[in-house]
């Protein structure tokens, strides 16, 4: 944490998971996240629609995969997410709300599936496409750097 001219910064890390249950459900687990909720506007709307698409990562990708997958024709068994968000926090004295920097989305996400690499690529690139909270990140400016994994099912 540093403090300057009445400014104080913290860097923080938010770590996510996500799995697929079964149709577009999936459950997602937060670490590392205090939220409140507030009724007013938000001290810095740009920010909020980033925090809203860095919390909904996991979910989305995680409901997007099976329809993708379906379209394709692409077999599957389950699809997981693990992720992290490292941002900066600023507040100054006397002003409502922090402002949230994020700097770096990562993740992986997991499929098992006995499909081969190539058409993982290929699932991965479309829901890549489709996703809207990957969109909003990439529009903003923030790194994001997703693995696709694959993992073969269990006899």
């Amino acid at each position: 944490m540093s403090i300057e001219s009445g400014t104080q910064t913290s860097l923080m890390t938010i770590r996510a998971a996500g799995a697929w249950q079964f149709g577009f459900r999936s459950a997602v687990r937060l670490e590392n996240l205090e939220a409140t909720e507030d009724q007013g506007e938000p001290a810095h709307p740009a920010s909020a629609d980033v925090e809203m698409a860095v919390a909904s990562l996991p979910a989305a990708t995680c409901a997007i995969v099976p329809a993708v997958a379906h379209e394709m024709g692409f077999g599957h068994s389950g699809v997981s997410f693990e992720g992290e968000a490292k941002f900066s926090v600023e507040s100054s004295a006397g002003q409502v709300g922090a402002l949230r920097r994020f700097e770096r989305i990562t993740g992986t996400v997991t499929v098992v599936t006995d499909e081969p690499q190539e058409r993982l690529d290929l699932l991965a690139e479309e829901v890549g496409r489709r996703c809207r909270p990957l969109q909003v990140l990439d529009q903003a400016g923030i790194a994001t750097s997703i693995d696709w994994r694959r993992t073969k099912p269990k006899p």
